[in-house]
């Protein structure tokens, strides 16, 4: 059996937090004090399931999208262009993985998207590859709560090949000038 678990606190919308080892046979209330950290913002190639090294630090491709949901009203489509002085937290997904890591990364966005979704220089877009149909997709954007703007990547995987996602989930993050800044970070 498990004998202890590690309990970690963080802010939202602050580098602080608190990290407790809880012993499972003598659990207590914990009291956490929130400290400042700093992310670990060195690349990890134990973490990163695709290598963007080389897109680092460099201007972010543009994705190339068929069909749109969730877009913001008055709108009928994203583009970086259209994005640029926001940051933008962009994931590339896909919906046969019902109950794994993608549908696992889309709750963690959409707990994102309720802390940070009112600012209004975040803008989170998941791209959707070009496996299913539109409409497919849609149900998969309904049925599953997503709150965001989704994206249908073109035929031939463009938005995919153009970032080099091989295996998914994936999410970047792109600064207001349209830089890539990080793809797998630890923290």
């Amino acid at each position: 059996g498990i004998d202890s678990v590690q309990l970690y606190a963080e802010h939202p919308l602050r580098f602080t937090r608190a990290v407790n080892h809880v012993d499972l046979h003598n659990v207590t209330p914990q009291v956490l004090e929130l400290k400042s950290f700093r992310p670990k913002l060195k690349f990890m190639p134990e973490l990163a399931s695709n290598n963007l090294s080389d897109l680092i630090d460099e201007p972010a491709p543009e994705w190339s999208c068929t069909d749109w949901f969730n877009l913001p009203e008055g709108t009928d489509s994203l583009s970086l262009e259209k994005l640029k002085g926001k940051i933008v937290v962009l994931t590339f997904w896909a919906g046969f993985d019902l109950n794994g890591k993608t549908r696992q990364r889309l709750d963690e966005l959409s707990y994102l998207y309720d802390v940070f979704g009112s600012e209004t220089d975040i803008e989170f877009v998941t791209i959707h590859d070009s496996m299913l149909k539109p409409f497919e997709v849609e149900l998969i954007v309904r049925n599953w709560n997503i709150p965001f703007p989704v994206g249908c990547d073109n035929e031939g995987f463009t938005s995919f090949k153009s970032y080099k996602v091989n295996q998914i989930p994936q999410t970047v993050l792109i600064d207001p000038a349209g830089t890539l800044k990080y793809y797998e970070v630890e923290g």
